[in-house]
């Protein structure tokens, strides 16, 4: 069967037209990972902060606290470089519980002397999360991601700027996205 001119052109202005609607319709649902699913929220709240943004916001928040923050942080941010080799899961912890607690006690206000003593609120579910965007196309950046309930924003002690980092959908079913640590776990939700 051989097509005419006006058939080739009718197919190829479809076949474009189809991969136009495509890539616009994945940029919109996000549809990696998800089987489709709607990944959009209207309960929570989203931040993604780079991790020199979260060093300079812990340390203005929690002075005497500076020196610990900045140690870990740089440990962490060198993480992502070893991301297609072994993790040096020990490590990685140890920084994520330097930054992570604080970061959620500064979220509620806590002063820093009381930062130690400080337990999750079970009454919110607030999380901070430490994440690596693995985009091969610019590279593997670890990143701070907040998850707040909407209802929550407001009663929180989240600094201005951060509504530039303000995402609006979840990470959590994005393709290159990987959750590596996160605070509160379960375990201390149930304490």
């Amino acid at each position: 069967m051989k097509l005419t001119p006006r058939e080739i052109i009718i197919s190829v202005a479809g076949l474009i037209l189809g991969l136009v609607v495509g890539v616009l319709l994945e940029a919109e649902t996000d549809l990696f990972g998800t089987a489709g699913g709607d990944t959009r929220s209207t309960d929570f709240t989203y931040y993604l902060i780079e991790l020199d943004q979260t060093e300079e916001w812990l340390a203005a928040t929690y002075p005497e606290s500076t020196d610990t923050f900045q140690a870990s942080i740089n440990a962490l941010e060198q993480l992502p470089g070893l991301w297609g080799g072994p993790m040096p899961v020990d490590s990685l912890k140890t920084d994520a519980e330097v930054i992570l607690p604080p970061v959620y006690a500064a979220l509620q206000g806590v002063n820093e002397a009381d930062v130690a003593e400080h337990k999750v609120d079970p009454d919110t579910e607030m999380t901070a999360c430490l994440g690596i965007d693995d985009n091969p196309y610019d590279g593997a950046v670890m990143y701070l991601y907040i998850t707040v309930p909407e209802d929550d924003v407001d009663s929180l002690e989240i600094p201005e700027k951060w509504e530039d980092f303000e995402i609006r959908r979840p990470k959590t079913n994005t393709m290159y996205w990987k959750l590596v640590e996160c605070y509160p776990t379960a375990e201390e939700d149930a304490e």
